[in-house]
Formats: C-alpha cells, structure tokens, sequence
C-alpha cells in the first residue's frame, strides 16, 4: 500500500513512517521544511497551509492518508498561539479535501489523528469513544472542531477514521521529554494538581494502531 502522512516529518510521523515502510509498504510525507532525500519508498512533497500551496504529485499512487498536522498544544496559549493551534489543524484538513475534490486520485481511506483532550477531566469516570461528555475547556473545543471537520470526507465517499491519542511516551520527544526538561530546570512538573488519571500510549503502540487500522479498513 501507498501511504501519504501530513505532518510526516514530526515525531509520530517519523517513527510511523519507518515502521509502515519496514512492513513492506511505500510512503510520501507532507512537510514545510524538505531536510531528507528520497528513496524508493520514501518520498517528501512540499506544502504551506498558511500560504494555501501544496504539490499535488503527493496524493498520486496514495491508498490511505494518515493526517498528523498541526501545531503543537505544548505551548503557552496566548491568543496567538491558541488561533494558530486550531487553525492548523483546520487549514490541513481543507487542503486535502480541496486536493482530493480537484485531482483524480486512489484515496480509499482518511485517518485522522485526534486528542482524548476532548473528555473532561475526573477522577471518577472512564471515559470512551462513545462517550457524548465533551470539555468545556480550549482543549476540548479544539478536538471537537478538529473531529468535526475531518467528517468533510464522507461528502466524497471518503472512509473516515479518527485515533484519539493520549499522552504519547518516546525516548525522542513527546511529553516525557517536556517533563524531563521542567526538571532539568528545576521546575515543578507536576501535571494540572497531580491527583488526576493520564491517560498514555507509548509511541510504538500508537503507530501501530495507525497500521492495524489502515490493514482493516476500521472506521
């Protein structure tokens, strides 16, 4: 299968690709800054979401798109910041939509990442994807518009999965590694109260949540 991941380039990116290419499977990355060469399996097209340009050769020969774009959420949430996090995630959808809408394409199936931001915090309930419970916080807003706008797909027969990820865990970044660099400085890196459940996923299990799901056509 041929696999093309927007925000390719990023930690979960990186690791997914080498994990869908040692399994035998080709793949083209999305990203703003080209650093590698590509290969026989590998190849990097380049898009701006904030200047609305992409090479539309990164869709050609594509099974399945697993669409890992956005800014990070591990930032200080000025108004700024908080416009852009939400845009981003917004603006990359849009664009492959509008590609796929304009260019003939093999596209069969969209898996979009998502956040178990979305549920409340508490330290009584257990939250699933079936729950309606959404959080009134940024955060929550964030995931809900973010799903929300990913079910565009269905309006051209676009099979739609949507991963909620919880704290991803990797020795190469993630938020163990903002913990590590608040201790580093002497900082108290006690998330929120520390008495809450956080709920994590070691980046290993996570790309290949994003493989088995791509092999079974789980929507």
């Amino acid at each position: 299968m041929k696999f093309l991941i927007t925000g390719g380039s990023g930690l979960i990116g990186t690791r997914l690709s080498k994990v869908l290419i040692d399994s035998g499977h080709s793949v083209n990355i999305l990203t703003r800054k080209i650093k590698k060469q590509d290969n026989s399996s590998l190849k990097f097209f380049f898009w701006n979401t904030s200047q609305k340009s992409v090479d539309s050769k990164c869709i050609e020969g594509v099974n399945v798109i697993i669409n890992l774009a956005g800014s990070s959420v591990f930032s200080l949430w000025t108004k700024y910041n908080k416009k852009r996090i939400i845009k981003s995630r917004l603006d990359s959808l849009s664009m492959i939509y509008d590609l796929m809408k304009r260019k003939k394409h093999n596209v069969k199936r969209i898996i979009s990442a998502s956040a178990i931001g979305i549920y409340p915090n508490d330290q009584n309930k257990v939250y699933f994807e079936n729950s309606k419970n959404i959080s009134d916080t940024f955060l929550g807003n964030v995931v809900s518009e973010w799903e929300l706008k990913a079910k565009i797909f269905s309006k051209i027969n676009i099979d739609l999965s949507i991963v909620r990820i919880g704290l991803v865990l990797s020795e190469n970044g993630g938020m163990l590694k903002k913990l590590l660099q608040l201790n580093t400085f002497r900082f108290n890196s006690i998330i929120d109260d520390g008495n809450q459940w956080q709920s994590w996923i070691h980046i290993d299990d996570l790309v290949n949540i994003f493989l088995y799901v791509s092999l079974n056509n789980i929507n």
